[in-house]
């Protein structure tokens, strides 16, 4: 089961397959993880590309039903995921597996056999697309990855973390690509597979109910062998999504459905003031600007890029900009490892020398030419992940901070909001601070105390 030599065979009735109508749902299911695939080093794309160079795991245990697959190449291999850009998919042949292809744009998906597409709606429109199976829910999503690749082995410990920070038991096994993340909950098991590929990161997460995890285990995997990753030549930062685009069809299908709810929820209040038909219209013109901002954040590393500038920096070019606008000395700066790089640590530094930088080295970093007699933070933090491991690192560190500041974020814009009202910055600051002052106020009262009484 672990291995997908596919044939390069002309599908003859592709036109017939991409017009099967697709039947998507707008239920959203539980929040899943975030997280990412084993990584290797990754190909320049091309004919001539080179294996992808898998890390040794030899030590993690071997995923129930699966053999490694040693020899993975998205571009001149048999088995996928393939690199879009430089494979056609029209050369070969799943229907042993598949009526329909998902075309999301960046990524094209097999969809199996008795399978439904289901589409989460988020405030501002579609957010997430889905593979229902009879086994599980199956959510693919594609990233940008940064040249020297590393990007799965950065997240994966911050993913196990995270997911052990919420009380989930959390197993790495070791999967046909690589590092699969396995999480055991409640009602159900996660499971998240990825793959890197030439600067980009395909990440499958399976979502299946008790009993049903080897199944969905299984169904995952062949899709993943089968998909498609398309990163294109436009400069996406490292580690953000690339772009999502719905088919005509499913996009249609949302918003009769999105439509239809807005019709309803009118009806059950017995006031049109109450309702919103133009729920979908109104967010179709959300996301009609925010793609227009994008091309214009897409047009501006082109012209950076053609004018020489370095844009596989990424967010990290930003930290200097966003140190100037802090006028106190600051302790410490904790970043995930996008942001590993000396032109951070020379910002931080020239902000205030003596403040520390908590950010954890790329897997292919090496120490300075001054690691011996004048060792810099970078030095001693790849010495000290030398001597305990990325763990023992983050928790000399205190790395765990991190997360902290994530979370209370995340808590800021589930209760309080996304947006400021308020127009003015002074009014902006004043409404931020009674914002945090309520949070504060609800974190002291603590969780409610329950006792079984029979």
């Amino acid at each position: 089961m672990a291995f997908w030599p596919f044939g390069k065979k002309k599908q003859q009735d592709e036109a017939a397959a991409e017009s099967t109508p697709l039947a998507p749902t707008t239920e959203g299911l539980a929040a899943e993880p975030a997280g990412g695939p084993e990584t290797g080093r990754e190909v320049e794309s091309g004919a001539g590309a080179e294996l992808v160079e898998k890390q040794e795991t030899a030590s993690l245990p071997l995923a129930p039903g699966v053999e490694v697959l040693n020899n993975y190449d998205p571009v001149n291999g048999s088995t996928g995921p393939f690199d879009g850009d430089n494979v056609e998919i029209e050369d070969f042949d799943f229907s042993d597996f598949s009526d329909v292809t998902l075309n999301l744009g960046s990524v094209r998906v097999p969809l199996p056999k008795e399978s439904q597409v289901q589409v989460e709606m988020g405030e501002q429109g579609p957010k997430m697309v889905h593979v229902v199976t009879r086994h599980g829910r199956i959510t693919p999503v594609a990233f940008a990855a940064p040249r020297t690749g590393g990007l799965w082995e950065q997240s994966a410990e911050e993913i196990i973390q995270g997911m052990r920070s919420e009380g989930m038991p959390v197993e790495v096994q070791q999967g046909p690509w690589g590092k699969e993340i396995v999480g055991t909950g409640s009602n159900g098991v996660i499971r998240i597979i990825g793959v890197e590929g030439p600067r980009w990161l395909y990440r499958v997460t399976l979502a299946a109910p008790a009993g049903s995890e080897q199944a969905l285990a299984e169904t995952g995997r062949e899709i993943v062998a089968r998909s498609f990753v398309y990163r294109g030549e436009d400069p996406v930062l490292a580690g953000n999504s690339l772009q999502v685009v719905l088919p005509a069809q499913l996009a249609q299908q949302v918003q009769a459905a999105a439509e239809a709810r807005a019709r309803q929820a009118q009806e059950a209040a017995q006031a049109p003031a109450n309702g919103n038909p133009n729920a979908l219209s109104d967010a179709l013109k959300q996301i009609i600007a925010q793609n227009a901002d994008n091309q214009q954040q897409l047009q501006q590393l082109r012209d950076q890029r053609a004018n020489g500038a370095n844009t596989d920096e990424g967010d990290a070019s930003r930290v200097g900009p966003l140190l100037d606008q802090i006028d106190s000395p600051i302790s410490a700066v904790f970043a995930d490892g996008a942001y590993d790089g000396e032109p951070v640590y020379r910002a931080v530094a020239g902000h205030t020398p003596d403040a520390a930088v908590i950010i954890p080295p790329r897997s292919t970093a090496v120490p300075s030419d001054t690691a011996e007699t004048d060792p810099t933070q970078r030095d001693r933090h790849i010495q000290l992940i030398e001597e305990r491991g990325r763990l023992g690192w983050q928790r000399a560190v205190d790395y765990g901070k991190r997360s902290l500041a994530e979370v209370a974020m995340f808590r800021y814009k589930k209760l309080i909001g996304r947006g400021l009202h308020a127009r003015t910055l002074p009014t902006q600051k004043i409404e931020a601070k009674v914002a945090c002052k309520v949070i504060n106020i609800m974190t002291g009262l603590g969780m409610p105390v329950s006792r079984r009484i029979a």
